[in-house]
């Protein structure tokens, strides 16, 4: 399986993995497969993904920073075909993910260099946001 995993990676604050494992990653000369998740346009892809879940994420109070994983079905169309929370499923953090992932989709058709995550199985790991700051009024 692999993983982007650090919020410094391409993709911020989403990790993902896609099940069963991929073949290994690319090597042209060998004429391999290249990973699903090492593709631009995977990549491109999740992160739109992860934009439209994050604006719909209500995070609850004192949640700032909690990581929610996810696993996802998409199909080539962007819509879920199934999800579910990986790990604690009561956590309100994790909940509020899994509803902000059901009110974010369809994300929109996948691309054809991105057709590795048809019918996948993906997990993705999002980390709640800090509360938006909020500007001083101007003085009168």
């Amino acid at each position: 399986m692999f993983a982007l995993v650090t919020s410094a990676s391409v993709l911020g604050a989403l990790a993902c993995a896609k099940s069963p494992p991929p073949a290994p990653a690319a090597d042209a000369k060998a004429g391999r497969e290249p990973d699903c998740m090492t593709l631009p346009a995977v990549r491109l892809y999740l992160e739109d993904v992860r934009k439209a879940v994050i604006a719909k994420w209500e995070v609850p109070e004192g949640s700032a920073g909690h990581r929610s994983m996810l696993r996802l079905v998409l199909d080539g169309n962007g819509r879920i075909l199934n999800s579910s929370i990986v790990g604690a499923p009561r956590d309100p953090a994790n909940v509020a993910a899994l509803r902000a992932l059901d009110a974010a989709a369809p994300f929109g058709p996948v691309p054809e260099a991105a057709s590795c995550l048809d019918h996948g199985n993906i997990t993705v790991t999002f980390v709640a946001p800090e509360a938006p700051q909020v500007a001083p009024a101007p003085r009168r």
